[in-house]
């Protein structure tokens, strides 16, 4: 399916773990091949509305937050709101060794660096989930 506009600006992304953290997790997916990090949360704490949009839009965000008229590209003016929510907490995530004694304890078997991966015992999917609190 095909636009009928390109979109005229690009809103600044943010990693919501790096900021409720201070960094991204170690890993969030491990199979017995791979540990890595491959799941992120992204989010703008900016509200963004053409003069095409509901002009109300942009002005909902917090009190707080400071609106500014951005230029896009295409010539319109655009309001912005910035700083309308940030992420303040994260989930912890479990270690390797946190892991590999949860799925001994679920499994009955010997786990080692060879055969830790998900899924397995009280894990679904060979993703870890990731969770986010906001505040608006």
């Amino acid at each position: 399916m095909q636009h009928s506009k390109a979109v005229p600006y690009i809103l600044p992304m943010r990693s919501a773990f790096v900021e409720a953290t201070g960094s991204e997790p170690a890993f969030t997916a491990i199979t017995t091949k791979k540990c890595e990090t491959i799941d992120y949360i992204w989010y703008s704490a900016s509200i963004v509305a053409t003069n095409d949009d509901d002009a109300g839009a942009a002005e909902q965000g917090s009190s707080s937050g400071t609106a500014s008229t951005t230029m896009s590209t295409s010539g319109s003016s655009a309001s912005q709101r910035q700083g309308w929510c940030r992420a303040i907490a994260a989930q912890a995530l479990p270690s390797r060794e946190e892991l590999r004694v949860e799925l001994e304890r679920d499994s009955d078997t010997t786990i080692d660096d060879s055969n830790l991966g998900l899924p397995g015992g009280s894990h679904p999917s060979d993703h870890l989930p990731i969770v986010v609190t906001f505040e608006l």
